[in-house]
C-alpha cells in the first residue's frame, strides 16, 4: 500500500511540474494539415544584362534562402506560430522548405511576413540590423545585399481556402546600375568599377519592411572586376550593379571610379545631389574613349526598379585626376 502512495505522489508531481513548464511556451496549436503553401511574385524586379542587373530580375534567385514569420489569431490570442522558418527559392517563382511543412492553425487567421536573405538570429519582429556588402562583385554577395522584403498579394490576414499563398515581394534598397562601352578601341577588360560616397549600414522592421537611415562611415562598394579578356577583339560593352542603402548624395562628391587595367584610374563626379530611395534604381552608361573621361549628360532619371533612369555620357576629355 505504501508502494502504491508513493507511486501515486510521483505520477502528481510529474504532471505539476509538465504543467508548469508548458506556461511560458506558445499556445498549443492543434493542426488540422492543412499546409499553408507559398509562391512569389517580386515587383520591381525587371532589369537589364548582369554583372549583376539581371540577377533577381525576375524571380528570386535559386537557392536565395528566404525567412516567413507566420502570426496567428484565434480565440487564444495573438500569438506567432511560425517564427523564422527558412524557405528555399527555387527560381520560377516557387518556395521550399527546409524544415517540416507549415500549416493553418484549426480555427482563426494568420498573418505572413517574408523576407530574404535568411537571417538565423532575426527571430521576432525587433528591428534588425543591416549592412550591405562592401564587395558586390560576385553573385553570392550581391544576393546577400538585395533585401527584398513580402506580404501576401491579397493582403494579410489570411485564411485558409486550399491555394498558395502567393507573396508580393519589393526590394527595400536601392541600386546603382552602370554600363561602360569602348570607343576608339579602348580596352575595358579588367577594369575594377569602384562606387564611393555611400554609406553601407542600416536597420530594417521585420512587421512594416521599414528601412531605417544610412549610417556608419563612407565607404566604397566594389561593383565589378570585369573579366581579362585574350584576342584581337576588344568587347565593347561591359555592366554591372550594387545595391545600396537609400540615402541622400551631394552633388560634387565622387560617385564612380574606374581602374583600367593599364593603371588608369577614371573618376565620375555627381553633377547634382542625388536621393537615393527605397525601390529604385539609377542607371550611368559611359562611353570611355582612349581612357580620356568627361561626363556631358541630363540629370539622373529616377524610376521604379523596373524601368531603369538612365544617363548618357560621353567621354572624349581629360577628367580631373584628384582622386576621391
Amino acid at each position: 500500500m505504501k508502494r502504491t502512495y508513493i507511486l501515486q505522489g510521483i505520477i502528481l508531481l510529474m504532471f505539476f511540474l509538465t504543467s508548469c513548464e508548458c506556461d511560458n511556451e506558445y499556445p498549443i496549436i492543434v493542426e488540422n494539415k492543412n499546409e499553408i503553401v507559398f509562391s512569389t511574385d517580386l515587383q520591381r524586379l525587371k532589369v537589364n544584362s548582369r554583372a549583376a542587373q539581371q540577377l533577381q530580375g525576375i524571380q528570386l534567385a535559386t537557392g536565395n534562402q528566404v525567412g516567413v514569420y507566420v502570426e496567428a489569431t484565434d480565440s487564444r490570442g495573438v500569438y506567432l506560430l511560425y517564427p523564422n522558418r527558412p524557405f528555399t527559392a527555387d527560381g520560377v517563382g516557387g518556395l521550399d522548405s527546409n524544415t517540416e511543412p507549415l500549416y493553418y492553425p484549426l480555427e482563426g487567421e494568420v498573418c505572413i511576413y517574408a523576407y530574404a536573405p535568411f537571417h538565423t538570429d532575426w527571430i521576432n519582429f525587433d528591428t534588425q540590423p543591416f549592412a550591405v556588402a562592401a564587395d558586390q562583385s560576385n553573385d553570392d554577395a550581391y544576393i546577400f545585399s538585395d533585401l527584398i522584403f513580402g506580404t501576401p498579394v491579397a493582403s494579410n490576414p489570411v485564411t485558409n481556402n486550399n491555394e498558395a499563398v502567393v507573396l508580393k515581394m519589393k526590394h527595400q534598397l536601392a541600386k546603382v546600375n552602370v554600363t561602360l562601352r569602348s570607343s576608339a578601341n579602348t580596352d575595358l577588360s579588367g577594369a575594377v568599377i569602384m562606387l564611393h560616397g555611400t554609406r553601407l549600414y542600416t536597420t530594417f522592421n521585420m512587421r512594416t519592411g521599414e528601412i531605417g537611415e544610412a549610417t556608419g562611415d563612407v565607404s566604397a562598394i566594389t561593383m565589378a572586376s570585369f573579366p581579362m579578356e585574350i584576342g584581337p577583339d576588344i568587347v565593347s560593352e561591359y555592366s554591372c550593379s550594387s545595391v545600396v542603402v537609400p540615402q541622400n548624395l551631394d552633388s560634387g562628391i565622387t560617385l564612380l571610379e574606374i581602374k583600367l587595367k593599364d593603371a588608369t584610374v577614371l573618376y565620375y563626379d555627381l553633377p547634382d545631389d542625388l536621393v537615393l530611395e527605397s525601390g529604385m534604381q539609377y542607371t550611368y552608361t559611359l562611353t570611355v574613349n582612349n581612357a580620356d573621361l568627361s561626363i556631358v549628360s541630363d540629370e539622373v532619371e529616377i524610376d521604379d526598379w523596373e524601368v531603369a533612369g538612365r544617363t548618357d555620357a560621353i567621354i572624349d576629355t581629360p577628367l580631373s585626376d584628384t582622386g576621391i
